[in-house]
């Protein structure tokens, strides 16, 4: 359907899309990442999920060490 976006200028839209952007919060990490890493994360993963059309799912691992996170999100697409 076409209605105005966020910015009120008109856009099509679908009629239903889902997306979710997760943080695998392992309980070993919890005392190496705290809430704003933890909040970037899951900002990180939504946005990831919200760049794919349709249905789609992102999972950021938190054990992953955040020097390869970005290669390792590049791969999950």
């Amino acid at each position: 359907f076409i209605a105005p976006n966020r910015q009120g200028v008109r856009q099509e839209f679908p009629l239903l899309s889902l997306s979710i952007g997760v943080v695998h919060l392992h309980p070993e990490a919890c005392g190496e990442i705290d809430a704003s890493q933890l909040a970037e994360m899951a900002s990180q993963a939504k946005h990831h999920a919200k760049n794919v059309p349709g249905y789609s799912v992102h999972v950021i691992d938190s054990l992953i060490a955040p020097e390869r996170e970005e290669t390792w999100l590049a791969g999950q697409r």
